[in-house]
């Protein structure tokens, strides 16, 4: 069985931490004080990391929920939405073993990386729980023309 799974991501209204310099961020701190005290409703990922627009910076973005609005610091920005493989690894630590057997799995079943999607990232096991970080990749892809 393939460790990889393919998700088609809707199109959503997501809100945009805006670009902020890796981990001790004023930005970033505030962006995840906000998110963290709303309601989840939803066992589904609701935050995601990505490379930010400014060389060596980060973007943190949360889907929005019907009925919720971003504080007006942090920009909302319509998510075109996409197919993405992803994959699980080590936060921090993936070894290239997990990059390889993606690309794999795109080549046997007709894919490439789309370059017109970001990539993203999400920590879903967290450090103090397993003693090492959890983190799906998220590799948008389509077919290959």
């Amino acid at each position: 069985m393939e460790n990889i799974r393919v998700y088609n991501f809707p199109a959503c209204k997501m809100a945009s931490s805006g670009n902020f310099a890796p981990w001790g961020d004023e930005r970033c701190r505030a962006f995840e004080a906000w998110f963290s005290k709303l309601p989840r409703t939803s066992p589904f990922t609701m935050d995601f990391l990505r490379e930010g627009d400014a060389e060596g910076s980060l973007n943190w973005m949360y889907l929005l929920q019907e009925g919720v609005e971003a504080p007006p610091e942090f920009k909302v920005v319509d998510f075109p939405g996409g197919l993405y493989a992803v994959v699980c690894g080590m936060d921090g630590n993936t070894p290239a073993g997990t990059w390889k057997e993606r690309d794999k799995f795109l080549k046997k079943h007709g894919y490439e990386r789309d370059p017109d999607l970001p990539e993203f990232g999400h920590i879903i096991g967290p450090p103090d729980a397993l003693g090492y970080g959890q983190m799906d990749y998220w590799c948008p892809i389509k077919k290959k023309a």
